[in-house]
């Protein structure tokens, strides 16, 4: 069985794909098998290397992610966009985890630009906020596949924060760890990292679904005050 699938949805010119599989191919010796999957939505060119490629219409993200999770073999799968990069110690920090079988999330440091971001658990005005535990369908969260079967798939509600809306929707109900380790450089050019403003709404929509009114008004406060932000750049 194997342990570990890596999923990468691509589409377009795919310039630093090659750099993406090779950190993958030079992860530091750990004892997990693992895949590589690609699902091409039109990708211009895909290079020769051990990996399974499955070609399909172009929809959107999560529905190339979807595909990608329902055709893997992994207990877990981790996400990574063309132009990210894996650490060389990713596996095997990852590794003792992933064999125990008995987490459902594991969420790892991401290299953003120039600064680290951790993901933390902390209290906001009595509200349970995640912070850096899923970052625009990031390599630094590993999932394990068996949750979609339990909670269904990304929904295409949200073409930008599908991956959130997940996790947001089970995150009281599943095991998780949080580790400082780096699990990987996330590029920041990508498009859905462009997308702000469609980011920061869907967002708000998120945090909103199911909440008392007062909660919805404090969710707001925190949506215009990000899109203030977003604007004065």
């Amino acid at each position: 069985m194997v342990d570990l699938s890596y999923i990468v949805a691509v589409k377009g010119q795919c310039p630093y794909l090659g750099r993406l599989i090779e950190s993958i191919k030079k992860q530091e010796e750990s004892s997990l098998r693992t895949e590589l999957l690609v699902v091409n939505g039109g990708c211009d060119y895909i290079p020769d290397s051990d990996m399974r490629v499955i070609q399909s219409d172009d929809f959107g993200i999560y529905h190339a992610l979807n595909i990608g999770i329902k055709e893997s073999f992994g207990k877990y799968y981790v996400v990574a966009g063309q132009d990210d990069c894996f650490s060389s110690d990713f596996e095997r920090s990852i590794s003792s985890w992933v064999k125990r079988g008995d987490l459902d999330l594991i969420s790892g440091a991401v290299q953003m630009d120039s600064k680290i971001v951790y993901p933390q658990r902390k209290s906001i005005l009595g509200f349970d906020v995640f912070k850096g535990i899923v970052a625009c369908h990031s390599l630094g969260m590993v999932i394990k596949k068996s949750l979609h079967d339990d909670f269904g798939y990304y929904s295409n509600r949200y073409p930008v924060c599908a991956d959130r809306h997940f996790v947001r929707s089970i995150k009281s109900k599943v095991d998780f760890v949080l580790s400082n380790d780096v699990f990987g450089e996330y590029n920041t050019g990508g498009t859905s990292a462009q997308l702000g403003m469609q980011s920061l709404c869907e967002q708000f929509v998120i945090a909103s679904e199911g909440e008392k009114i007062g909660r919805k008004f404090f969710f707001l406060l925190i949506l215009v005050s990000k899109l203030l932000k977003f604007w004065l750049k």
